[in-house]
């Protein structure tokens, strides 16, 4: 992946763009295209996590869910039975018990055009 633009102003992601903190899935992307979870931390703090379960990725690969499908969303769940982890987006996507941390890729905000760049 050698770089993701993403317009906060698209209405996608509007919600993104108008309340923090809060995050927001972009699906096809990532570790199997899972997606990615774009985090807004602050008014131009984005925070971007890959969207796939770090608990047992030798065993499963699974696409987390967002809590509150997105709005508002402060923690990403991992539905597979056997692990149910849930990763807080506010803590730096730790896991609950710490133990694991989704992988985050690299995502410069511009005040000016509302542009995120994802990189790795």
């Amino acid at each position: 992946m050698p770089y993701i633009s993403i317009d906060t102003t698209f209405v996608l992601y509007t919600s993104i763009l108008r309340n923090w903190p809060n995050a927001e899935k972009k699906a096809g992307y990532g570790y199997k295209g899972n997606g990615l979870i774009l985090v807004r931390k602050t008014e131009t703090e984005f925070h971007c996590y890959d969207a796939t379960c770090t608990r047992d990725i030798n065993n499963h690969t699974t696409e987390l869910v967002l809590e509150n499908g997105g709005l508002g969303a402060t923690f990403a769940t991992c539905p597979n039975p056997k692990c149910k982890t849930q990763y807080n987006l506010k803590s730096s996507a730790y896991s609950i018990d710490g133990k694991c941390r989704l992988q985050e890729y690299r995502a410069t905000y511009n005040p000016i055009t509302n542009i995120v760049r994802i990189t790795n």
